[in-house]
């Protein structure tokens, strides 16, 4: 049978004193109203019976609830839990929660779910959802809520954030598929509101211009689904139907594009060969092997963790933690066909 929680009615019986006096006695700002004997004994009671604060209460007395809140655009994303692991490795170590929500589309909800995550007194945010000019940001700077952007950044790069290096990671695929052979290569891109889409495709630009090559084959999807990846693809092969390489923004995009393939009979990589970028975690599963740029999603979520407890503690400065990438190769590349 469970055992009954005890309450601060429960101390006071045992210790002889008024329920008001227990929560003085155990309220460091508090205590000293009452009398040495007094908070000794309430401790004592406290102790003995195995009280615990609720969380509540301890949040009221301290200022600090002990949980931060890491805001994402879709739980249904295989990206978060691995960033969610490595944030909750660093925050736990010092008695930290923390809470994963998904955050509404709207700047309307977004500021309603911030409101009740302030109400509740989490001590920071970390927020994977910010666009490059994204009003949620500063409207959370005004509400003095220490801030980190995971994942993302703002243009005007005044909040601190850590990301991987996108610019580079596709010029790793550019650079890995001129050494195929391959001329001919098509860009799947994320939505450039992003600053992971952006950046992504300005590493596309950079490689090709590098590589002496034309760059114009690209294509912006909506959104960075496998849905999105399919459609970017089916138009990538009416309109330019000599592509021998697509390199994908995302790895769900890039899974698109191979469903697209199949439905053209076209075989990768014999016809055509696929990047991604994220290295999510199913992607050696699928058939062909995905190559695709890996990211250290457990140390971006490990660095905004960290970055997050010094702005709790006072930290005001402004830091960007860029992390770098390696191409991980698999059987989706191949020899560009004579």
């Amino acid at each position: 049978m469970a055992h009954a929680r005890i309450k601060v009615t429960d101390v006071a019986a045992r210790a002889g004193v008024h329920p008001s006096t227990v929560s003085r006695a155990l309220n460091p700002k508090m205590r000293h109203r009452i009398s040495k004997d007094v908070v000794a004994r309430v401790l004592v009671a406290a102790e003995a019976l195995g009280y615990q604060p609720g969380a509540a209460a301890a949040a009221l007395r301290s200022g600090r609830s002990n949980m931060i809140a890491f805001l994402v655009p879709d739980l249904k994303s295989p990206l978060f839990p691995t960033l969610f692991a490595g944030i909750d490795a660093v925050v736990s170590k010092l008695g930290y929660a923390t809470l994963l929500v998904q955050a509404p589309p709207d700047l309307a909800g977004q500021k309603e779910l911030i409101r009740r995550l302030d109400a509740r007194q989490v001590d920071g945010l970390i927020l994977a959802t910010a666009s490059r000019r994204d009003e949620i940001v500063s409207w959370v700077r005004s509400r003095e809520l220490p801030l980190v952007l995971l994942n993302r950044r703002t243009d005007e790069d005044t909040i601190s954030s850590v990301t991987s290096d996108d610019a580079a990671g596709v010029g790793m695929a550019v650079d890995h598929l001129v050494a195929l052979g391959h001329r001919a290569i098509a860009y799947i891109a994320g939505p450039q509101t992003l600053s992971t889409g952006a950046a992504r495709r300005a590493g596309f630009l950079a490689a090709m211009q590098r590589q002496d090559l034309l760059s114009d084959n690209i294509v912006a999807a909506r959104s960075l689904d496998q849905q999105h990846g399919r459609m970017a693809t089916l138009q990538i092969l009416d309109r330019s139907p000599d592509t021998t390489a697509i390199v994908a923004g995302s790895d769900l995009l890039a899974f698109g594009a191979l469903q697209a393939l199949r439905e053209r009979n076209l075989v990768c990589p014999r016809d055509i060969s696929v990047t991604g970028y994220n290295n999510i975690p199913f992607g050696e599963l699928v058939a062909p092997g995905l190559t695709t740029v890996s990211v250290r999603h457990d140390e971006l979520g490990r660095e905004a963790g960290q970055m997050l407890l010094g702005a709790i503690e006072g930290d005001k400065g402004v830091r960007t933690v860029v992390l770098p990438t390696e191409l991980l190769i698999r059987s989706s590349t191949a020899q560009v066909r004579s």
